[in-house]
Formats: C-alpha cells, sequence, structure tokens
C-alpha cells in the first residue's frame, strides 16, 4: 500500500520519467480547453510543457500557479480551501464546493496509487475528495503516473478504473499491467525513458 509524501519529496522520485509523462499528457490538451490540474509532481510538468493557446488552467496546487502565472495566454482559477503545506495545495469543503461549480473537458490528476483493479486511490482523504471533485466536474480523466505508481493502491478510493480516460506512465510499466488498463477501457500512453 502507498503512502503519503510530501511534494518536496515527490521530485526527487523519477523526476526525468515525470517530466516526460509531463510532456506527453500536455500535449493531450487541446486550444481553449478548461483543464483541471491537480498537486502531484506529474501533474505539475504537465501544466509546466502546456504549449496549446487559450487554455484556461483551474488547479488547487500552488505550484502549479507558479508555473503558469508568467503565461499571459493561460486564464488561471485558483480552488480555495485549506492549505496543506506538506503538499502545496488547497483542499477541503471550500475546494469541493467551487470545483462542483465549475465543468472542464479536461482532469490531469497526479496518482499516489493507481491499479486496474483499485483504481485510482490516495493515501489522504482531503487529496482524494478533491481529486473526486475534479473527476465529477470533467469530461475526461487523464491520470499521470509513472510505473512505481502502477499496480499499487492506497487508503482512500477516488474512482474506479473505468473513469480513467487515458493513462500517461514510462515504458519502465509492466506491461501486462498496461494491458489491464487498455482491457478496462483507458489509453494507456506509455512515453520512452530513453534519448
Amino acid at each position: 500500500m502507498r503512502t503519503d509524501r510530501a511534494f518536496a519529496e515527490t521530485h526527487l522520485v523519477n523526476p526525468d520519467e515525470k517530466a516526460r509523462i509531463g510532456r506527453a499528457a500536455a500535449g493531450l490538451v487541446a486550444a481553449n480547453d478548461v483543464v483541471m490540474v491537480d498537486g502531484g509532481y506529474a501533474a505539475y510538468q504537465t501544466a509546466r510543457h502546456l504549449n496549446a493557446p487559450g487554455v484556461t488552467v483551474i488547479t488547487n496546487s500552488f505550484v502549479v500557479v507558479q508555473a503558469l502565472i508568467p503565461r499571459g495566454d493561460v486564464a488561471l482559477v485558483m480552488a480555495g480551501g485549506e492549505v496543506s503545506a506538506e503538499t502545496g495545495t488547497t483542499a477541503g469543503p471550500a475546494a469541493e464546493q467551487q470545483l462542483a461549480q465549475l465543468i472542464a473537458n479536461k482532469a490531469i490528476l497526479g496518482a499516489d496509487a493507481v491499479s486496474p483493479e483499485e483504481g485510482l486511490s490516495s493515501p489522504l482523504l482531503a487529496t482524494a475528495q478533491t481529486q473526486k471533485a475534479m473527476i465529477a466536474a470533467s469530461r475526461e480523466v487523464i491520470v499521470v503516473a509513472d510505473h512505481a505508481k502502477l499496480g499499487q493502491f492506497s487508503l482512500y478510493k477516488v474512482a474506479p478504473v473505468t473513469a480513467i480516460t487515458t493513462l500517461v506512465t514510462d515504458d519502465g510499466a509492466d506491461e501486462k499491467i498496461l494491458d489491464a488498463f487498455r482491457r478496462a477501457g483507458a489509453e494507456v500512453i506509455a512515453v520512452s525513458t530513453s534519448g
């Protein structure tokens, strides 16, 4: 079972894979999309690599806001709520209520754990609840997770695997696990970690 890590720690684990995953996921965002982005490091990398014009980003992550605020072509909406110094995000009922009032084309969510059997899960209740709110408000769900997160589960359920539209991971992932995600209906993109 996966346990929580602070944002400051997550960027030290498979950083090159997460950067490549983020770049690939950013390529799935179209011009004028409204996108919800949560506070994971791979999700942050996705925000960093966004290049589609006219995008609106809704986030609960301070580092995502910091990455995008210099970009004059990206509209930003920051979800309010209780601030977690450890994760660098906002969460709780205020964030969930705000997210419930919005509609997005895509939710781009990091994963503490995601498996074909248990779906997406988190070690933190607040994170799980915020991700649920983002999923409910979005037409598509893109999960960005390096190979170490796959086939894992954590304490709080976020969503079943059938809620995942696209899984973006790296080619270090076990092909049997990737095939199980495909059978569950998710498109799987496994980025190369070499070259």
